[in-house]
């Protein structure tokens, strides 16, 4: 059996996007008769997978860094006992010895690329630290040195393939594919809406327009609890649900404490992945506002469709690329724009089951996480010496 070596350093908690996007690859890729072996930090995740896990200790200071050396030595000794098809690495600011180790034993690497890390960097929170290396060379360096040694680059979104392609020119010519996230069409399902509000607690009278992610900046919450403001003084019966956690979510308390909206907008904590459905399932609209610089394939957005619910959305030409006509789009960054369009679909219930219906079909003809795995196996055979 080939074995694909998926190395990742980011800290895999069960409910991150990152750990349901390496665990779903990983398991796609098991069930098209792969092998498949996971370098991580050690985590709490506890997913008994059919995959070979290998945990690496590390403290949670400067976790890449440490993880790092241990990794070296791991995937060396690995090596020379089972020599892997390809090694599948998922980049991150800090990591590069799988890369590294690519080039010494000549195996291909494909470096999965799900955003402009600097960027992302420079817009959350960071320590004395964080803000020395952002600002230094290193991470630059970092990024120029996988791009190099890569064999091949995949990533989710095209503005991300034209960030590469403006940054290093023919350094990363024909060797980038756009595949984007997916989701796993048999738990993202249509459910009724009554019985996900009863087993959630939610009131079952009240309309409510929800989102479930992580709250940073660039996802636009703050905009999204000044629409709701605009709402509430036309439409008191309903009720804004923002699930998920994050630095931004003192700031948004905050905001919501200001409107006085402690009634009509409810903050609740992250919930476990599969709880997720439950939560979407209960929402009559769901939302994905992201700032308008933001580039990304949003996770959120496939569970939404996936599960049947129309969904209004920043109006990013990438995400109009990627969804085409299944959303109601909204100038990003305009409450006002957005507080109208969503008065507009609370009324509209036809066009609300047109969306659901769309949206549906849309996932259906080729969105879920197998065919995202049988993309990345195309990539990894066209690497291979025949």
């Amino acid at each position: 059996m080939k074995t694909i070596y998926y190395v990742t350093d980011v800290d895999l908690l069960n409910s991150s996007v990152h750990t349901v996007h390496v665990d779903e690859v990983c398991k796609n890729l098991v069930a098209l008769e792969y092998g498949v072996t996971l370098y991580a930090p050690k985590s709490e995740f506890s997913d008994a997978g059919a995959y070979e896990r290998k945990y690496i200790t590390t403290p949670l200071f400067l976790r890449s860094l440490f993880f790092q050396p241990v990794l070296f030595v791991r995937l060396c000794v690995d090596m020379a006992r089972n020599r892997p098809w390809v090694i599948y690495c998922r980049q991150s600011q800090f990591l590069l010895v799988p890369t590294i180790v690519g080039k010494m034993f000549q195996i291909p690497v494909v470096l999965e690329v799900n955003g402009r890390l600097l960027q992302e960097m420079s817009q959350t929170e960071r320590n004395f630290i964080g803000r020395i290396l952002l600002y230094s060379r290193l991470l630059k360096l970092i990024e120029y040195l996988n791009v190099k040694f890569s064999s091949h680059i995949v990533v989710v979104a095209h503005d991300i393939k034209k960030y590469l392609e403006n940054t290093y020119g023919d350094l990363v010519a024909n060797k980038i594919t756009v595949i984007a996230n997916g989701v796993d069409t048999d738990v993202f399902t249509p459910l009724n809406k009554a019985e996900c509000r009863a087993r959630t607690g939610l009131n079952n009278n009240a309309f409510i327009v929800g989102y479930v992610g992580i709250f940073r900046s660039w996802q636009g919450l703050g905009y999204i609890v000044t629409a709701a403001n605009l709402i509430h003084k036309k439409y008191p019966n309903v009720v804004f649900l923002l699930v998920g956690g994050g630095e931004e979510k003192s700031n948004i308390l905050q905001l919501i404490k200001e409107y006085e909206l402690e009634g009509s907008v409810l903050v609740l904590d992250a919930v476990e992945h599969d709880k997720v459905p439950l939560y979407i399932g209960a929402f009559d609209i769901c939302l994905n506002y992201p700032l308008k610089n933001r580039t990304a394939s949003p996770f959120k957005v496939y569970e939404y469709l996936s599960a049947a619910r129309s969904v209004v959305c920043s109006d990013i030409q990438e995400l109009r690329n990627e969804f085409g006509d299944t959303l109601v789009y909204v100038t990003p960054e305009a409450p006002e724009e957005l507080a109208e369009s969503i008065i507009v679909l609370i009324n509209d219930k036809e066009r609300q089951a047109e969306l659901s219906k769309s949206g549906l079909k849309f996932v259906e003809e080729g969105r879920s996480w197998k065919f995202v795995a049988e993309k990345i196996l195309t990539v990894c055979k066209s690497l291979q010496v025949s």
